[in-house]
């Protein structure tokens, strides 16, 4: 699931609220180490590259999220989330649903999902 611009009564900016949410349905757990997502902009071949850090790893049959550093997770209410994150405010400079994108999500520089 990507959440982009999400609507919100409480004035929290949308940047703040914006995830990705990748969802392991292997048996095993898995490592979140030397994870990246890449935004590709087909129309103009643009691409915007997000090394992530947080989180170790995700247990198998469950998700984790992929945010900016100023994400609210207290807006969601989320506990023992596993998160990794950008580096930037906004996730890989926002995920604004203006123009189509492609948005890939690697691991050891292999693809693992895309949206």
């Amino acid at each position: 699931e990507v959440m982009i611009n999400p609507q919100n009564s409480k004035d929290v900016e949308e940047n703040k609220l914006e995830y990705i949410e990748i969802w392991n349905a292997s048996d095993t757990d898995q490592s979140l180490k030397n994870l990246k997502v890449i935004i590709e902009e087909p129309l103009t071949h643009k691409k915007r590259i997000c090394y992530l850090r947080g989180a170790d790893s995700v247990k198998a049959k469950s998700f984790f999220l992929i945010t900016a550093k100023d994400f609210r997770k207290d807006f969601y209410k989320l506990q023992n989330i596993p998160i990794v994150e950008a580096g930037q405010a906004k996730l890989c400079g926002g995920l604004s649903n203006l123009t189509k994108k492609i948005i890939k999500i690697y691991r050891d520089d292999r693809e693992i999902d895309r949206y």
